[in-house]
């Protein structure tokens, strides 16, 4: 069980095991040294997907190498289960948002992909994986989702998946719903999907639809109540 005191959660690249010393990379360091001024004895909980949850204690405090002692294991890796969401770039501070809840709704893999109404030409993927990073260290994930660059929605289109299609507005009403297996969520850009594409995903066979109902969302709005649609959160 997890102690409430320990108020620092950390994603770890090495493998954790009960005795060993570790020394958390620079960014890390500087965080838990200059921005939360942790000292000698004080806890800290490194986690990832492999060794699940451990509590580890500092023993020398160093603004670009700290040295931690593993104590002891607080849980086992849960994984994820797998979930791709399919969005437009946005906007620096919406496409934040979006990976963020996105990452704590639970996807898993997270597509850019390039639509009619598509306004913002690349992302900056470091940039948005270390929010994926940060947002899972808070919900408590054991893993942090991909994130993938830009495609053309027609590409994505042709792959061998089942797509569910979030359509705002009541356009997806009355239509094909979602299917079982692997989520695949499209969320389309501000201004929705063109009528060129709802006439691609209609002739699809690999295409069905959410109806997010009667409002018109902010993508990133739209990415939460998807999401919330298809996962139990």
């Amino acid at each position: 069980m997890v102690n409430p005191k320990i108020k620092i959660r950390l994603f770890s690249t090495a493998p954790l095991n009960e005795g060993d010393s570790l020394t958390l990379p620079e960014n890390q360091s500087h965080y838990v040294t200059n921005v939360m001024r942790q000292k000698a004895g004080d806890a800290v909980v490194l986690i990832n997907d492999i060794s699940g949850e451990w509590e580890c204690h500092i023993q020398e405090p160093h603004k670009k190498k700290t040295i931690v002692r593993v104590v002891r294991q607080l849980s086992k890796a849960v994984k994820t289960p797998e979930c791709h969401l399919y969005i437009t770039p946005l906007k620096k501070d919406a496409l934040s948002y979006a990976v963020e809840k996105a990452t704590e709704c639970g996807a898993t893999h997270i597509h850019f992909m390039k639509t009619d109404f598509t306004d913002v030409p690349r992302v900056n993927i470091d940039r948005l994986q270390a929010t994926a990073l940060e947002a899972s260290e808070q919900c408590r994930r054991y893993d942090v989702p991909q994130i993938f660059y830009i495609e053309p929605i027609e590409v994505i289109l042709n792959r061998p998946h089942n797509f569910t299609v979030a359509a705002e507005d009541g356009r997806g009403e009355g239509q094909k719903q979602e299917s079982a297996g692997v989520p695949h969520l499209m969320i389309g850009p501000e201004g929705g999907f063109s009528p060129r594409e709802f006439e691609l995903f209609l002739a699809a066979k690999n295409v069905n639809f959410i109806d997010l109902g009667p409002r018109i969302l902010r993508a990133e709005t739209a990415v939460v109540v998807g999401l919330s649609k298809i996962l139990p959160l």
